[in-house]
């Protein structure tokens, strides 16, 4: 049973589940890099979204909440799978040959104000200098980390650097499409599972454009990667997007940062990448940036609850 808006317990829930995505999330930066070049993008998007599909709709199935499938979320899972989701990490697997894996991770910061920008946008809340600040606090906690010691690897990585920030809009309209549009009816793990579905059938033809002859095994690092991202990822967008349709978009896009730090810790960790000493500095403004527009009560138009249903609607 969920806590109820507004109590301590809710804050904390939702805080704990924020870190733990952001967390788990952070590391496929580091997997994704272990099987860049290696294994082509059509390959990787399609076994890692297949698989965590399956992985889903068997889980789903054992309980008995795969069907009914509402027929608005079959069109809702096929838009955001393929245009919202394959699309851009297709892209984003390629840029990743290019791209250092850090650097990459980085650019998911932007994702809070793509969010937030939507939200303001379509009036579902009011700005809020508070909140503002925490998103600024958080960005600069970033370019800490990015600015000081670091600099492009080269010219030819400067397109897909570009192309790398604008891909989190993607995400947003998804995570915003999610929110307001999710029918009352369905669950947010019944959209998971069809859009990873939705995901690999989108990939299935570029798969096959690669060769279409790599199974998943246990042989080399980046199989191995392969492996556990398909693992990772039934777990992480099944959490993402509960937490999307319990406490909406902008709220969930502020693991961005969290993303961000972790996939450095992580990259440091597998990688071995020797994290800058200005991180235990963007350490302090990330999570406290974080931690400001997560505990600063939300401004909509509406109430917590009138808005928690019209989410479903």
């Amino acid at each position: 049973m969920l806590p109820k808006p507004g109590t301590q317990a809710f804050y904390l829930v939702s805080i704990a589940l924020l870190f733990l995505l952001g967390a788990s999330f952070g590391l496929t930066f580091s997997l994704s890099k272990m099987t860049a070049g290696i294994i082509g993008p059509g390959t990787f998007i399609f076994w890692q979204t297949l698989g965590a599909g399956l992985i889903l709709a068997f889980a789903l199935q054992v309980r008995k909440q795969l069907f009914p499938i509402p027929g608005r979320l079959v069109w809702l899972a096929a838009i955001s799978g393929t245009v919202f989701f394959a699309l851009p990490n297709l892209i984003y697997m390629r840029a990743l040959v290019e791209v250092p894996a850090g650097l990459a991770a980085v650019m998911i910061a932007t994702l809070p104000f793509y969010s937030y920008a939507m939200a303001l946008g379509f009036r579902s809340e009011r700005f809020t200098w508070m909140r503002f600040a925490g998103l600024i606090i958080g960005f600069i906690g970033v370019m800490l980390i990015v600015l000081p010691d670091s600099a492009i690897p080269s010219p030819t990585t400067i397109p897909w650097l570009i192309v790398i920030v604008f891909l989190p809009l993607a995400y947003a309209i998804q995570n915003y499409m999610l929110e307001r549009l999710l029918p009352a009816d369905a669950s947010p793990f019944q959209f998971t599972t069809l859009l990873l579905l939705f995901a690999a059938a989108f990939a299935y033809p570029v798969f096959l454009w690669e060769g279409g002859d790599y199974l998943p095994k246990y042989e080399t690092q980046a199989d191995l990667a392969m492996v556990a991202m398909i693992v990772l990822s039934a777990f992480n967008f099944a959490l993402l997007f509960f937490l999307v349709t319990w406490r909406g978009a902008v709220f969930t896009s502020q693991n961005g940062n969290i993303i961000t730090i972790t996939a450095l810790i992580w990259a440091f960790l597998i990688l071995g990448e020797q994290p800058s000493p200005w991180i235990y500095l963007a350490t302090v403004f990330i999570l406290g940036g974080t931690t400001l527009v997560s505990l600063t009560r939300r401004a909509p138009l509406q109430d917590e609850g009138e808005q928690s249903d019209q989410a479903g609607d």
